[in-house]
């Protein structure tokens, strides 16, 4: 945030003021481009985010919750720090061993399962292909975001920076009842129908998380992802946002809870939430991209949104052309594709571990 209205300052210096700035941010950048415009709102005309992961602090939290289920069901006689991790590189290793073991066995997808409701982690891994159907598909489809964006993202790796930058360990898991976070979650039958099929007692594993000694967080290092992480919800400019319905890394629920903050501190009309039908973690293609920002620029210029229905965003995006239509599969393949625009009307499901702002 310090950098880019130190960017600003020097363009206006160097280059000339500019008419209209926007702030944009993908994934956890789109918390910053919010809090951008909630700090400095005379800097800005509008936001736009993508694939926003905007509590930080939850999706951490969420992460802790997701890694504790696998280290607890899949991997219980390893020495593995989720926090404060002596050996990052060996903690990550170790559990993602186990994500590939527990692939091999019915009782090991179950409890995987189970791990990924813990944050609404999709089943639908790649941009490029359909929804999966199949109910393991789904499982080895939950065990690539659990891999790759919780494992390394959310895990051991990923804390060595931001332990050092709060000062400890912002999360934290003490009090959090599992079977309750399962009965909230999205995916509820899904974990329910494994355990069925695997013929596997899933209360006596959520009483092994019951069970399982608890990690607590340093108060400081809390203090300072509530300063740093969290965006309050006002909108002082207009914000639009678009996610992917299959984002396992940022699950939509992200959506909603920036939604309820905006309810609380700011202007629901500032905000217009657009949701894309795809796979994957910022998975637009430009055209989809130019869609939501010909929105956003016309509410600036007119003081109106313009029609935001499914229908006419495609129209928008597929109206730009073919060279325009390519997406970036981002976690299996790393190569662009064709893709139609896929604009449509979404309900995201309620965040498990919201984070709740101090009293101001």
């Amino acid at each position: 945030m310090h950098d880019q209205i130190a960017l600003l300052d020097w363009f206006d210096a160097n280059v000339g003021a500019p008419r209209h700035t926007v702030a944009t941010g993908q994934s956890m950048g789109a918390g910053i481009a919010t809090q951008l415009a909630e700090r400095h709102p005379q800097r800005f005309a509008g936001v736009a985010t993508m694939c926003g992961a905007y509590d930080t602090h939850a999706t951490f939290n969420s992460g802790l919750d997701v890694l504790f289920a696998i280290r607890t069901l899949l991997a219980p006689d390893q020495d593995i720090d989720l926090v404060h991790p002596d050996d990052p590189t060996g903690g990550a290793r170790a559990l993602t061993d186990a994500i590939q073991q527990a692939l091999t066995t019915k009782h090991g997808q179950a409890r995987l399962a189970l791990a990924a409701a813990l944050s609404n982690v999709t089943g639908w891994y790649s941009a490029h292909e359909p929804r999966p159907t199949d109910p393991v598909e789904q499982i080895h489809n939950q065990a690539e975001w659990l891999q790759y964006a919780y494992t390394l993202g959310y895990g051991p790796p990923g804390r060595l920076d931001l332990e050092r930058r709060a000062g400890g360990n912002p999360s934290s898991n003490v009090g959090v009842d599992y079977r309750r976070q399962l009965t909230r979650s999205a995916q509820t039958s899904q974990v329910e129908q494994a355990y069925r099929t695997a013929g596997l007692n899933l209360r006596a594993d959520l009483d092994r998380l019951a069970a399982a000694p608890r990690i607590a967080a340093d108060p400081a290092a809390v203090d300072y992802m509530h300063h740093i992480a969290v965006p309050q919800g006002r909108t002082p400019v207009p914000v639009i946002t678009m996610h992917t319905l299959g984002d396992g890394g940022a699950p939509p629920h992200q959506e909603r809870w920036y939604a309820e903050q905006v309810r609380r501190a700011g202007n629901p009309d500032m905000l217009r939430q657009l949701y894309v039908n795809r796979g994957g973690h910022c998975s637009f293609s430009a055209a989809e991209e130019i869609a939501m920002l010909r929105t956003l620029f016309t509410r600036i210029h007119t003081g109106r949104w313009p029609d935001t229905s499914p229908r006419t965003l495609n129209e928008t995006a597929r109206g730009l052309g073919d060279p325009y239509q390519l997406v970036l599969d981002l976690g299996r393949t790393f190569t662009d594709a064709p893709m139609p625009p896929a604009f449509t009307r979404y309900a995201p499901p309620r965040p498990l571990r919201p984070s709740r702002l101090p009293p101001t």
